[in-house]
């Protein structure tokens, strides 16, 4: 069963973390704070730079869509019993 599971995230969640994801969310982050490339440090306010590649992913990668393939697949192979519909 794990081994299915794992498979399954691998495949839906694979665009989520890739390097074109992450790229083009940076540049998004980076056009918005009027940056030509990142700080060489770590800037003070890394946690709001981490909010906003997070917002700026959701162009990039639907992971509400993956989650819900995600959970109908498990629930067709392992049968979870009734749940609340969520799409």
């Amino acid at each position: 069963m794990r081994k299915t599971v794992h498979s399954w995230i691998d495949e839906l969640f694979r665009d989520d973390m890739s390097f074109r994801t992450l790229s083009l969310a940076m540049a998004r982050v980076l056009a918005r704070r009027g940056l030509d490339s990142l700080p060489l440090e770590k800037p003070e306010d890394w946690s709001d730079w981490v909010v906003e590649l997070r917002s700026a992913k959701s162009g990039y990668f639907d992971a509400r869509s993956a989650n819900i393939e995600l959970r109908r697949r498990y629930c067709a192979r392992y049968d979870c019993g009734p749940s609340i519909d969520l799409s």
